[in-house]
């Protein structure tokens, strides 16, 4: 008995009860926890073929005052009356006759739906969703060398910054623009995260898909994630990277209009150099107007034969400005990180030379520019301040979810995290479902 299999128990007695602590222990936190899972919809749906009485533990049907026995669920009634549509559960896209179901792992059912629980998180914690997209460069310790971009393919991120697309806008029309000024033009990931009721599912998906794929192709965040950090708290960001807990708070400051961060240009930061192979720029130049050229060109009616013409000239011009980077020496490509980035994070005061934790980031007055270990953060932090919007977020994860994408918020993990093992078993053995049960 000795053994942690029963508590490192003495005696019999010491045994039993440890065993049964733990069992409930084990009951309770069942209420504690809560699971996304997939249902029928028929289970989800049962209703009674016949009257349900109430029995007690012997099997006998508890009756009432009056005498009259108890009914728990009238012929017809639903037998699970706490799952509700597009509360709760929400039906798949892919296989309607499923649902995916939010709910506690509990077997009292009093104690299955998880709208208690949600409550209780949303009110002991101070809710934020934050989001971080990471931009290539990593700061040197010596603010007179360049920031790095030797790892995880940084530079690569850099170049493709430098390079052309074309692309259909919403009204259809093709569109030459510099990857960069795409991924400006870009929305807070919450636009692609949270389904748009007003959009097509089809439009919605498209969209994302293509910040998705911006995303692997421009930054080092994971175009997958969205660049969700998902639902936390300072206590969260905090333990997970300090730099951006600071930045959450910066980042009110900068909604109150009284912020003083210096502000950095995006279009500086992916900047072609000039003058150090003035050939090379000049066909650069040449062939993305020449590309602009086409895009406006009227005598050139077949759209194919237009886009085809523009991606041509676009293809060959990315081409080149890979080129001119693979020649550069590591000097040269160092100055040209100097200039695009050290000049405008490098702040000179007194003859001396300073570096701040944040910055603005021109033309985006809702976005904070975080200079962190692994590269410079595009971040954005929205605080929860009620239990409705962060109900929403909520059945946008699961909606997410019966749509065949994923979870971006990680609210489950959050949610289940939340309560002390202490607390939970103290909770439970006051609450009369569970004590009956």
């Amino acid at each position: 008995m000795l053994s942690e299999e029963y508590g490192k128990s003495t005696t019999d007695e010491q045994a039993i009860e440890y065993l049964t602590f733990k069992e409930i222990e084990s009951s309770a936190l069942r209420s504690f926890e809560v699971e996304v899972k997939t249902l029928d919809l028929s289970f989800i749906n049962k209703t009674a073929k016949k009257d349900i009485y109430q029995i007690d533990s012997n099997g006998n049907i508890v009756k009432g005052e009056n005498g009259e026995a108890k009914v728990l669920f009238k012929q017809g009634e639903k037998v699970f009356p706490y799952f509700v549509e597009n509360e709760n559960y929400f039906v798949q896209e892919s296989n309607p006759s499923k649902a995916t179901v939010f709910v506690t792992k509990s077997f009292i059912p009093e104690l299955i739906p998880a709208k208690n629980l949600v409550t209780s998180y949303f009110m002991n914690n101070d809710i934020n969703l934050s989001s971080s997209v990471l931009l290539p460069g990593v700061q040197n310790s010596d603010l007179r060398f360049a920031f790095n971009l030797k790892e995880n393919n940084a530079k690569e991120k850099f170049l493709n910054n430098l390079k052309y697309s074309v692309y259909k806008d919403e009204s259809g029309a093709l569109v030459v623009s510099k990857n960069s000024d795409i991924l400006k033009s870009f929305k807070k990931p919450e636009s692609y995260g949270v389904f748009d009721k007003s959009k097509e599912l089809d439009k919605f998906n498209d969209e994302r898909k293509v910040y998705e794929t911006y995303l692997d192709a421009l930054t080092l965040t994971k175009g997958d994630t969205l660049g969700f950090l998902g639902v936390s708290n300072i206590k969260d960001l905090v333990n997970s990277n300090v730099d951006l807990a600071f930045a959450s708070i910066a980042n009110e400051v900068l909604k109150d209009g009284s912020s003083d961060f210096k502000e950095i240009d995006l279009d500086k930061l992916f900047q072609m150099p000039s003058g150090i192979n003035p050939e090379a720029e000049g066909k650069i130049t040449q062939l993305i107007n020449d590309a602009k050229a086409a895009k406006d060109d009227a005598s050139i009616t077949n759209e194919n034969e237009k886009s085809n013409k523009i991606s041509s000239k676009l293809q060959e011009a990315n081409e080149l400005i890979q080129k001119y980077f693979d020649e550069l020496t590591e000097e040269q490509f160092n100055k040209v990180i100097i200039e695009n980035y050290n000049s405008q994070f490098n702040i000179d005061i007194n003859n001396k030379t300073f570096t701040s934790l944040v910055y603005k980031i021109k033309d985006k007055d809702d976005s904070l520019l975080v200079l962190t270990p692994k590269g410079i953060s595009i971040f954005n932090n929205q605080r929860i301040t009620t239990i409705d919007k962060f109900n929403e977020l909520l059945k946008s994860d699961l909606e997410n979810i019966a749509k065949g994408t994923k979870s971006y918020f990680n609210l489950q993990s959050k949610i289940n995290s939340f309560k002390s093992k202490e607390n939970t078993i103290i909770t439970q053995l006051e609450n009369e479902s569970f004590k009956t049960w």
